[in-house]
Formats: C-alpha cells, sequence, structure tokens
C-alpha cells in the first residue's frame, strides 16, 4: 500500500488509523492557540521537523512573515478572501507540495 493512503487497521476490537503526514498547512490565526507556537513546536519535533509547513493565513504582518521564515516555514501564503479563489489556491499548494515536490523518507 502506498504510504500516502492511510492505513486502517483493528487492533482488540478498536479501529487505528495510521496517516503519514506529508504536508502540514497551517493558519497562524487559531482560536485558543497562537499559531506561530504551533510552528514552533512542530520544528522542535524530531518526528516532524521535515514535514513541509505552508502558512496559509490572513496575516499579512511583516512580523509574522519573518518569525515564520526564522522557524523555518517552507511557504507563506496569504489566504484568499474569496472562497472560490481560496479552493484553488488550496488546489495549487497540493499539487506542488504533494505530486512535484520531492519529499524526505519519512521518520518513525
Amino acid at each position: 500500500m502506498d504510504r500516502r493512503h492511510s492505513i486502517i487497521s483493528s487492533i482488540q476490537g478498536s479501529i487505528l488509523i495510521h496517516l503519514t503526514l506529508f504536508l502540514i498547512l497551517l493558519d497562524l490565526k487559531l482560536p485558543k492557540v497562537d499559531g506561530i507556537d504551533v510552528l514552533r513546536r512542530i520544528k522542535v519535533d524530531r518526528r516532524r521537523k521535515l514535514i513541509p509547513v505552508v502558512v496559509l493565513t490572513s496575516s499579512k504582518e511583516e512580523r509574522d512573515v519573518v518569525e515564520s521564515y526564522d522557524l523555518g516555514v517552507n511557504s507563506y501564503i496569504k489566504k484568499p478572501v474569496d472562497f472560490n479563489q481560496f479552493v484553488e489556491t488550496v488546489k495549487h499548494i497540493g499539487l506542488y507540495w504533494l505530486l512535484i515536490n520531492e519529499h524526505p523518507p519519512v521518520r518513525a
């Protein structure tokens, strides 16, 4: 089975879903938690730091852009307000990061 697909297994009557992450889309404007803190946690975790992180946010603040890149974000995209433009943007992100970009090996 391709590692990009979820592997579903049944153990003692419960279903576990194992998902290999190939991309993290992160909005900096999250309720109850700062997106920069989430990015910081991702990038210090040895199991997750190689997963590409794309910030897709409404923030145009220069400090957010600079801090995101300082912490190792792979791309920073201003989220379109128009829904159809948003959908197209997400399609392009997925096309590049999931199909065109070469990923490093997944760490267990």
